[in-house]
Parts: structure tokens; C-alpha cells; sequence
């Protein structure tokens, strides 16, 4: 029988934990990529692969290994970040090295990822064109939904010069994430930029709401899904801003740029998840 499989890189205790509980309730076998976690099986008995994503050559091999232990991934959720506060009045002082290994994880793991998800929902499509409709594994492969998710935040539509680095890596991967859908959703392949919101329409700083993106992403998913109701799949679109509680929300554009006095506490750390 063919399960479902969801892949997180950038699997934090978080949003990470969070989706792989909700998903893995419906039926979902589980593959959790970070640089904290060891190789092996958690408790939950998800699958557990040690990634560092700073050295995006490995996720071609990370997509590889979950197929071979869990089977081809039909759902992807990037979740990992990294970045270095700027200063407000000088956001070019950070050193081309370290922008170079926050942009390997902000964008160009995004960027594999995505690639090596198309490749893992065409060969689930080719093996549900391949099969007889009559065969009940192959009928499962046809009705999986193929979603790609990156996390992200207000950072594509609004510029905060403390974090250069994250806001390059957000806003070429939303529109990373625009392109794809628009090309590959004519396949049945969704792409979805995911933003958690104030109930105002502001950034969410560090309340970050792991089961809020769990229900957001299980209603993406799973309303892409052939045994969902008519009014349950009504589309929605690649930009998803969402609010706890309530769930898509769309809010404008917001053109006003934000300064460090609206932001969390400094802290000089380089920060990864």
C-alpha cells in the first residue's frame, strides 16, 4: 500500500513539530531534516536525518534517502532560515561570506527543494498515468495532493533593514514560489508561500504559532485533496497570509518600511532554524 509522505527541512520544535503531528494524525509517514537531529527514528517514530542546510548540496541526497525509507514525498515543507542583524543605518556591513552561507539556506536549498519536489511529483503522476485504475495502490498515488510549502514571512512585501539577508532569501523565494505555481499548478502541483500574521495585517515577530502553521498547511494540503468537499477546494492562491484561529486572511500590501524599534530584541547571534 502507498503513503503518504511529507518531508520538513528546517524541522524546528516549533512549526516543525507541530505539522509533523498534525500530518502525521491523517495517515502521513514523516521525514524531519535538521542540524540538531540525529539519523535515526524519534519517538514518534518519524524518520530523522542530520542536514545542514547551509551546504544545499545535500538535499538532493536528503530526497533521496526519504524515498528509499519512507517513500516518494508528496508534500515539502521548507521551514529553515538563517540570518545576521544588521544595523539599521548600515545593512551592507555583513561580510560576503557570511551573506553567501545565509542565502545557501534562505534561498538556494529553497531552490533544490523545489526542484527535487517536482521531480518526486512527476514520478508520482507517472505511476498513477502507468497503472489500472482498477488497482487500489494506484488509485491512492492518483489522489495524493502535491503540495510544496516554504515558510515564510512579511518579508517579501515589507523591508526591515535589520534583516537583509532573510529578506533576500524571503523575497526571491516567494517569487521562486510564484513562478512554479503558475507553471505547475496546471499539473495539479501546488506552491504556496506561507506568511502567520497579526490579526492586524502586521509581522508576527517572535510569536511564532507552530500549531497555527499546522492547520494552515493541513488546509492547503488537504484541500487540494480528490475526497475534500466542492466548497472545501476552493483555490487558494500561491501568497497565503494567515492569522491563528482563522486561517487565510488576505491582507494589502503594506509599502511603509519598518525600523528597529518595531522589531524583537536585538540579538547579535546568527540565527538558523
Amino acid at each position: 500500500m502507498t503513503s503518504p509522505v511529507l518531508l520538513i527541512l528546517g524541522a524546528g520544535g516549533n512549526v516543525g513539530q507541530s505539522t509533523a503531528k498534525k500530518f502525521a494524525q491523517n495517515g502521513y509517514k514523516i521525514a524531519l531534516v535538521a542540524r540538531s537531529l540525529e539519523n535515526g527514528t524519534s519517538e514518534e517514530g518519524y524518520l530523522t536525518i542530520k542536514g545542514d542546510l547551509a551546504e544545499p548540496e545535500c538535499v538532493p541526497k536528503i530526497f533521496k534517502e526519504v524515498q528509499e525509507k519512507l517513500g516518494i514525498p508528496n508534500v515539502v515543507v521548507h521551514s529553515a532560515f538563517a540570518f545576521t542583524w544588521s544595523p539599521e543605518n548600515d545593512p551592507l556591513f555583513l561580510p560576503y561570506a557570511t551573506m553567501k552561507k545565509e542565502m545557501a539556506v534562505n534561498f538556494e536549498s529553497v531552490y533544490l527543494a523545489a526542484q527535487e519536489a517536482v521531480r518526486c511529483f512527476e514520478t508520482l503522476s507517472a505511476a498513477a498515468a502507468q497503472g489500472s485504475s482498477s488497482s487500489s495502490s494506484e488509485g491512492i498515488i492518483s489522489s495524493l495532493p502535491k503540495v510544496f510549502i516554504f515558510t515564510g514571512n512579511m518579508l517579501n512585501v515589507q523591508t526591515f533593514p535589520a534583516f537583509l539577508s532573510l529578506g533576500l532569501g524571503k523575497t526571491a523565494g516567494a517569487f521562486m514560489v510564484e513562478c512554479a505555481d503558475i507553471a505547475y499548478s496546471k499539473r495539479g502541483y501546488r506552491f504556496y508561500y506561507a506568511d502567520e500574521r497579526s490579526e492586524e495585517g502586521g509581522a508576527i515577530g517572535t510569536a511564532i504559532n507552530g500549531d497555527a502553521h499546522a492547520d494552515m498547511y493541513h488546509e492547503l494540503v488537504f484541500g487540494t485533496s480528490a475526497s475534500v468537499s466542492a466548497s472545501a477546494k476552493k483555490r487558494l492562491p500561491w501568497l497565503i497570509t494567515f492569522v491563528k484561529g482563522r486561517g487565510y486572511v488576505y491582507f494589502p500590501r503594506q509599502e511603509s518600511n519598518l525600523t528597529l524599534e518595531d522589531l524583537p530584541a536585538r540579538d547579535q547571534e546568527v540565527k538558523t532554524s
